[in-house]
């Protein structure tokens, strides 16, 4: 009877393992579908045998569930376990040098010996583990995190390099109620060398806290080599608990502080209390135990509703932000309302000059450089802004609809992208705005350029001030085409605005205060109202010597049917100006102003004087070398006001 039975059981054995191997044939030849492979339909019925009789080097796929009734079984040397649906279940598996499917593993098995996980990766089945689903408790929010950070270190001491989730839908509790964690380690964190591979059908939520500072994910410590790839991921804005006071503006999705080489890609983020994805470092970058964050790229991720900012830089190098979406970052909703600097993307790096005097000892407490944010997608409300940082910082061939401006920073080209304005920034806003004008003596603002985009649609298409830019083959169709030095401080010093076609409702290109080293040339300029608006140019105390050229012009009104009408421009109390070689189809009106040179300009009109002084008096000038065709109703140079004999014309053609 006993030698009949085994027997039977070695016959057994012979033919599941047989079953095994076509198995494993017709498993691998279907390995492409992921899906299909990984999420296959678990079965809860028990298996009819054990795997007490398993052979050395055997491979072994199990569609059954098999309970050790408490017991410690301990497989011989290099045994495969393979999911096909079944478990393993209360008791103890030892493995010797074996491989295991995670989706084998349960909270009811503990693993023991010397094993590899199947394919090096971990595959979550929630069900098998001590996650609760759906709206939770803060403790159950808390052993949610608790679980999920356990499973990842533990895949990761398995040899795991891969770690998949697929349909699971959770919150989870994260930060410290007492501060003394930084948000990033109080954060699920993930190890070095890994991958977080999810799905549309994978949603991780923050659990809705009175938090000042936390996050839901981080890559720090100088972790790696990580990806982040696919899921979706929530913020609390609206569940948010803001009574203790402040701006609660740092509560993060996730946050890349202190890695290098890690990817971010096919992500959703959402409702953010504060960002959507933070890249920062560790330690202050003057601090020698600093740890960059750098070669990072953000890929094909969607960002949406972040109350701060959906994606902000505040220390890092080399980093690649390309084909994301942007959507509203920093808008108000029914429940909360944003925070500053209400954007959708940022890079604002902290430093700070010795004792608050700029151009004295400079102390980087962060530091951006070497990023390049290309072919996005932004919608809706929120601009793209670097607010300090060092180039190359490059901005090109995205598809806008708020604007990319730049403040403290150098070495930004702002570059063939598209500006289609939404109602809102129709109604109110520029499409770039390139410098500020309180920078025009700013030792860190220099080398940048806004060059070959194409702008529609917004109050104003390029607003300009500070130092050192270069702004060129713009095409622009706004209500305002250009402004130059508005805003506070001083203007704008040495700048070149050349070959740009405007197109605009009211004013073509519209510019006042210091305009020191400054040239407009080569532009052509149609505009319903006034094609050039120069007032109150270069006239404080100390600005005597600035000098604004404008040459090269072609200035007219905007195409109606098949022409250009004539247009007035006007140079207004203004000193320092070389307005020559222009084309102007109309005229120019010039109020109280001194330092003129208006030379070798060709002045066309039916409708209007040509040069007309207005007003105040115009002293110190030149009005030369001229040549005007107007109708015979118009005066070529026409004197509303007496001039002062410093003001010199000569050899000008009048017909």
């Amino acid at each position: 009877m006993k030698l009949s039975f085994l027997i039977y059981l070695n016959l057994f054995l012979s033919i599941f393992l047989i079953s095994c191997e076509k198995e494993n044939i017709n498993e691998e030849a279907t390995a492409a579908n992921v899906t299909e492979l990984n999420y296959t339909a678990r079965n809860s019925s028990f298996c009819k045998f054990n795997l007490n009789g398993v052979q050395a080097n055997a491979r072994i796929g199990l569609t059954c569930v098999i309970d050790l009734n408490g017991d410690n079984l301990k497989l011989p040397p290099n045994v495969e376990l393979r999911y096909s649906g079944g478990s393993i279940t209360n008791g103890t598996l030892t493995l010797d040098g074996g491989i295991i499917d995670s989706r084998l593993m349960n909270k009811n098995l503990t693993i023991k010996g010397d094993f590899m996980l199947r394919d090096n990766k971990f595959i979550l089945h929630p069900s098998q583990w001590d996650f609760v689903e759906g709206r939770v408790s803060q403790a159950s929010a808390k052993t949610n995190k608790e679980t999920l950070q356990d499973l990842i270190d533990d895949a990761k001491s398995y040899g795991a390099t891969r770690f998949e989730i697929d349909s699971f839908d959770a919150y989870f509790e994260i930060g410290d109620p007492t501060g003394r964690v930084v948000p990033e380690n109080a954060a699920i964190k993930l190890p070095s060398n890994f991958t977080l591979k999810m799905t549309n059908n994978t949603h991780l939520r923050v659990q809705p806290n009175n938090y000042k500072k936390h996050t839901l994910l981080s890559i720090t410590g100088g972790n790696d080599n990580v990806v982040i790839e696919g899921g979706n991921l929530y913020g609390d804005r609206d569940e948010h608990d803001y009574s203790s006071g402040g701006t609660h503006e740092w509560g993060h999705i996730l946050q890349v502080k202190g890695t290098s080489n890690s990817t971010i890609k096919g992500v959703t983020f959402r409702n953010a209390t504060g960002d959507g994805l933070n890249i920062s470092g560790i330690y202050h970058y003057f601090d020698q135990r600093h740890i960059a964050s750098q070669q990072i790229l953000v890929k094909n991720n969607k960002f949406y509703n972040c109350r701060r900012i959906n994606m902000s830089i505040t220390s890092g190098n080399h980093i690649t932000v390309e084909n994301n979406t942007f959507v509203d970052g920093g808008i108000d909703t029914d429940k909360s309302k944003g925070a500053a600097p209400r954007c959708n993307f940022n890079i604002e790096s902290f430093r700070r000059w010795e004792n608050g005097v700029v151009g004295s000892t400079l102390k980087e407490y962060e530091k951006v450089s070497h990023v390049y944010v290309r072919n996005n997608t932004q919608k809706g409300r929120g601009r793209f802004l670097t607010h300090h940082g060092d180039g190359p910082i490059i901005y090109e061939g995205n598809n806008m609809e708020s604007a990319i401006s730049f403040q403290y920073a150098n070495g930004v080209e702002i570059k063939n992208n598209t500006f289609k304005g939404s109602q809102a920034s129709t109604a109110n806003g520029n499409a770039i705005t390139a410098g500020v004008a309180n920078t025009t003596e700013h030792p860190l603002v220099f080398g940048n350029k806004v060059y070959g985009n194409q702008i529609s649609g917004y109050m104003t298409g390029i607003n300009v001030g500070g130092h050192d830019v270069k702004i060129y083959n713009n095409v622009i169709s706004a209500s305002n085409g250009m402004v130059i030095g508005d805003g506070r401080g001083d203007g704008l010093i040495k700048a070149v605005i050349n070959n740009n076609t405007i197109n605009a409702d009211k004013y073509g290109i519209r510019a006042r205060k210091l305009l020191k080293d400054v040239t407009i040339k080569d532009n052509i300029v149609n505009a319903n109202s006034l094609p050039l608006y120069l007032v109150d140019i270069n006239k404080n105390a100390g600005q005597e010597n600035a000098k604004l050229i404008v040459t090269n012009n072609t200035l007219r009104g905007k195409l109606s049917n098949t022409t250009y009408p004539s247009k007035k421009s006007k140079i207004g109390n203004s000193n320092g100006i070389d307005f020559k070689l222009n084309k102007v189809n109309g005229g120019i009106e010039v109020v109280g102003s001194r330092n003129l040179l208006i030379n070798t300009n060709t002045f066309s009109s039916q409708n209007m004087h040509g040069v007309r002084f207005l007003t105040t008096t115009t002293i110190n000038s030149r009005i030369t070398d001229n040549k005007f065709n107007l109708s015979s109703n118009f005066e070529c140079i026409k004197k509303d006001v007496t001039l002062n004999s410093s003001v010199v014309m000569s050899n000008n053609s009048c017909n």
